[in-house]
């Protein structure tokens, strides 16, 4: 077995300031990334995944079958290594350089100097995984694959119909929570009449809502049927919800539920 690689932390961190401080813009333009081969460790618990890289399409129409590649790469990570940003960072920068530049191309451009587009690209720079080029796509797909299901990236392929889940829905801390990401793709499947108008509006109020019953709840007991049975108990509220629902309103809440 060949063992994945990865940077020491001090050299990705070290990567990530130059580039804050304006060097080395002009590398992520290259056709390989010219990096440092004594600041690279050994994973011996990880697997390298060949071919890994044949398999992903550097487009946003590409994203769902690339995010399920990356998973089926790296099915065993736990999530204490998939937060490890010097283990992405030495993906960007090295297995997958090539791709990452596919895919956000502008660092080719003559005369490139958007310091934010090579952080936000080629950096796990945040707490979260939003923005991070392949990063956010292992997590979505973590968060979304059920392996009791016939088919277990329904949820997945769900999630990636719309840019609104990774625009809305990920930034609040009820996407961390596997249980109720499922059960809340479940609901959103089994009620289409919810997803049919007003859907960006309706989905906001929802992770609002769920966010907020994070506030009194420990999430992590609960279940995906618990959260189903939730937004099920709430869909009349959800449907009255129109273009005109804004993010900052409280009305239309139930607050009562969340009196201890």
């Amino acid at each position: 077995m060949i063992a994945q690689r990865t940077f020491k932390k001090a050299y990705a961190e070290t990567l990530a300031d130059r580039v804050r401080n304006g060097y080395d813009l002009d590398l992520y333009g290259k056709e390989a990334f010219p990096y440092d081969k004594d600041e690279v460790l050994i994973i011996p618990t990880i697997r390298y995944p060949e071919g890994l890289l044949s398999k992903l399409i550097p487009t946003a129409q590409g994203d769902c079958q690339s995010a399920i590649a990356l998973f089926e790469a790296y099915p065993n990570l736990t999530p204490l290594q998939a937060s490890d940003k010097a283990f992405w960072t030495y993906l960007t920068h090295v297995d997958l350089f090539e791709y990452v530049q596919a895919r956000y191309p502008k660092v080719k451009q003559e005369d490139f100097s958007n310091i934010n587009y090579v952080l936000n690209h080629w950096f796990y720079i945040s707490d979260w995984i939003k923005v991070h080029p392949l990063a956010s796509l292992w997590w979505y797909v973590y968060l979304t694959y059920d392996e009791a299901s016939a088919d277990p990236y329904k949820y997945t392929k769900q999630f990636f119909e719309s840019y609104e889940f990774r625009t809305n829905f990920v930034q609040y801390s009820i996407a961390r929570h596997k249980e109720a990401v499922i059960g809340y793709f479940d609901f959103l499947m089994e009620n289409e009449d919810v997803m049919s108008q007003f859907f960006k509006s309706r989905n906001r109020f929802i992770t609002k809502y769920l966010n907020k019953l994070g506030g009194s709840r420990l999430l992590s007991t609960l279940d995906r049927n618990f959260f189903k049975a939730e937004l099920t108990r709430i869909k009349p509220q959800i449907l009255a919800v129109t273009s005109n629902y804004r993010e900052d309103e409280s009305e239309g809440f139930d607050d009562s539920y969340f009196e201890e």
